[in-house]
């Protein structure tokens, strides 16, 4: 028997042919496709997480503004700091998201550049993450810190521009796909009432 996941297939059926489920297995085996299949799912596994990052997002937001009219800022400042040290721990492994849509996106169609380009910064802003994280925690050197900090900055600026012209493409595209319905739409009522004429 082989199991996937919650399942178990045995390896012969009633008649003793193997099952369609293990020869589609080997195959994605022997086709290296295992590998894209383990970062979709940690990836998965990871965006869990997003939630708790965006809150503590919003609590940084909160200590940064309540430092500006607080009588002791250096409270909230601090606090400030514990909250961005949790969001990078929150981000170990979140590079796997983008990886995987870099992947894909290479094996589509169409125009691969901005999306390609898109993936690759994001990629490399929460790999860079993870490596301020270790230097915040200090198993690395501050100089590693100051090194990487601005192409963190750099990246996570581009991965957002690209994921704007990607979103604008989709617009677009909805747009012409609502339009050509409509054209249809109108050329069906056109005929219809040429039939009933």
């Amino acid at each position: 028997q082989l199991v996937f996941g919650e399942t178990t297939v045995p390896l012969k059926s009633t008649n003793g042919s193997v099952h369609r489920e293990v020869a589609n297995f080997l195959e994605k085996c022997a086709f290296g496709k295992m590998h894209t299949i383990s970062i979709l799912r940690s990836d998965t596994f990871l965006k869990q997480r997003d939630g708790v990052d965006k809150l503590l997002k919003l609590l940084r937001y909160a200590a940064k503004i309540g430092a500006l009219v607080h009588p002791e800022p250096e409270r909230l400042q601090k606090l400030d700091a514990q909250l961005a040290l949790s969001r990078k721990s929150l981000r170990l492994g979140k590079f796997l998201g983008p990886l995987g849509a870099l992947r894909l996106a290479l094996l589509k169609g169409g125009n691969k550049i901005i999306p390609a380009a898109t993936e690759t910064v994001s990629t490399a802003y929460y790999f860079i993450e993870q490596i301020l994280f270790f230097a915040k925690v200090g198993i690395l050197d501050k100089w590693v810190e100051q090194r990487f900090a601005k192409t963190a900055v750099i990246c996570e600026l581009l991965s957002y521009i690209g994921s704007i012209i990607m979103k604008l493409g989709q617009l677009r595209e909805l747009e012409d796909r609502r339009f050509n319905i409509n054209i249809e739409i109108s050329k069906q009522k056109s005929e219809g009432e040429c039939l009933e004429g």
